[in-house]
């Protein structure tokens, strides 16, 4: 099986680098590279096409005019371009074990037969050094709570480089990565598959390492565009307003909601964050008032409310 493993990168060459390195000593040697460029110096791109050049399985694709900057843009542009059965999505500063594709090629063949879309692989997390690795990056089995709830918790099971999509799959699912994000983006993609009801398996070996801390990368959530804030409002209504949502255990829906609550009043603030629902003063009283259909539809009323209050410094 054809396996294509999909890199988004921007600068962050040395790291780039050692996930080249992971990737060309993989033991299954049937696959493809799409390194997509999301706006590189000349020097930098001079430099990975030096070090790819003698492996034909590497490509490296500037995204086409029209295509918006970001990760996910890279990601879905990347895919589109995949020949592969199966599809990896990779960040550029992860690293994938040797027997890490023939590990995922084995679960997709069973996915394929048992009529699934993906396979998910836990990751260890490093810092330093892959080798020091000793934690899983998040608890990789099953639990007494659904992987949605895990979610809406916050309690996040996987990221980005855990799925093997069948690229079959992937093309039927109507969620994608959402290019309007600049941060959440692996969230609201995984939350959102799985409100679809679409099955799934897991691998329980770790096949891979991830990098913790923030080495500017292409999306963080400290560049969030107005524009991304308010996808992730429209995103959280959506998700809040599902029929999986609502038969979701009530502490993971309290959860969620306050978590995206005190995420949204930090970046927007009070009063525009009243806009999409968002109530806020310095009372917590007001806190457990939070994205109800009720409340939504009063917003012009409750906006005003809470100006009066704010203004007054209650």
């Amino acid at each position: 099986m054809l396996i294509s493993i999909i890199i988004p990168f921007k600068e962050r060459i040395p790291f780039l680098l050692e996930t080249i390195r992971s990737i060309r000593g993989q033991v299954h040697e049937n696959w493809e590279c799409i390194l997509v460029d999301d706006g590189s110096s000349p020097e930098s791109l001079q430099l990975i096409l030096k070090v790819i050049k003698d492996d034909l399985r590497f490509q490296l694709h500037a995204k086409a005019s029209g295509i918006k900057s970001g990760a996910c843009a890279s990601r879905n542009y990347g895919a589109s371009l995949a020949k592969g059965e199966g599809i990896i999505f990779f960040d550029s500063d992860d690293i994938l074990m040797p027997e890490a594709l023939v590990i995922r090629e084995k679960a997709l063949e069973s996915a394929r037969e048992m009529r699934e879309s993906f396979v998910i692989s836990p990751a260890l997390k490093f810092n330093d050094r892959p080798e020091n690795a000793e934690n899983f990056f998040s608890f990789p089995y099953k639990t007494m709570r659904s992987d949605l709830e895990r979610f809406l918790r916050h309690e996040i099971p996987w990221t980005t480089g855990s799925y093997t999509w069948l690229k079959a799959e992937w093309e039927r699912n109507p969620v994608k990565w959402d290019e309007k994000l600049n941060g959440f983006q692996d969230f609201m993609l995984s939350t959102q598959t799985l409100l679809s009801g679409i099955h799934y398996s897991r691998i329980y070996e770790a096949d891979w390492y991830y990098r913790e801390g923030d080495y500017q990368k292409i999306s963080t959530r400290g560049t969030h565009t107005e524009e991304s804030l308010d996808r992730v409002m429209e995103l959280c209504l959506t998700i809040t307003n599902s029929d999986g949502f609502k038969n979701a255990d009530r502490a993971a829906q309290k959860m969620f909601k306050q978590v995206f609550y005190n995420f949204m009043i930090n970046y927007k603030g009070v009063r525009k964050s009243c806009k999409f629902g968002f109530i806020d003063t310095r009372r917590d009283c007001y806190k457990n008032f939070f994205w109800s259909q009720t409340a939504f539809s009063r917003i012009p009323m409750l906006s005003r409310l809470m100006k009066k209050l704010y203004d007054r410094g209650l």
